[in-house]
């Protein structure tokens, strides 16, 4: 089984109404070497210092968001919808948004949820090439988190990108 050697991991698209953002989540994850992305491995294996923008606020102070957005993804090949609830902003008296690191460590630990869920539906992955190991190539070694993009008011998603290693 082969897979795609850096390429965008293509989630199923999300079909959203056309409307107006009343605030913006869009985050780039930067690791320290200056490339795009950090390893999912790396974040749930606690490494938190490979982001050089681990520490700078997911979005502006000003923005009025919520204190959470709906987090959710859908991996080519599993018919499997996955959507929780997240956290964007810290829970103490003075609400601030969490880190790049935070919601890094967050998208991980969902990525882990979503992966056992598919593999435990017992369906298997109808496009052997996006299967997660030990049933195809997909380890966490080799999917990079990019970033996370707003798709629709409340709802966000990652952006995954797939490295051979």
């Amino acid at each position: 089984m082969s897979a795609p050697t850096d390429a965008i991991i293509p989630l199923v698209p999300y079909i959203k109404r056309n409307s107006a953002f009343k605030y913006n989540i869009n985050v780039s994850f930067v690791s320290i070497d200056e490339t795009v992305g950090i390893r999912l491995s790396d974040e749930a294996g606690a490494n938190y210092g490979g982001l050089a923008n681990g520490d700078c606020l997911i979005f502006d102070a000003a923005q009025n968001v919520p204190q959470k957005v709906s987090f959710r993804m859908e991996w080519l090949g599993y018919n499997r919808m996955y959507h929780q609830q997240i956290n964007v902003r810290t829970s103490s008296n003075v609400s601030t948004a969490i880190t790049v690191r935070k919601l890094a460590q967050v998208v991980a630990f969902q990525f882990e949820q979503m992966k056992k869920g598919c593999i435990a539906s017992g369906h298997g992955c109808s496009i052997p090439k996006w299967a997660f190991f030990p049933y195809g190539p997909i380890q966490n070694d080799n999917v990079i988190l990019a970033g996370i993009k707003q798709v629709s008011q409340g709802t966000v998603e990652p952006i995954f990108y797939y490295r051979r290693a």
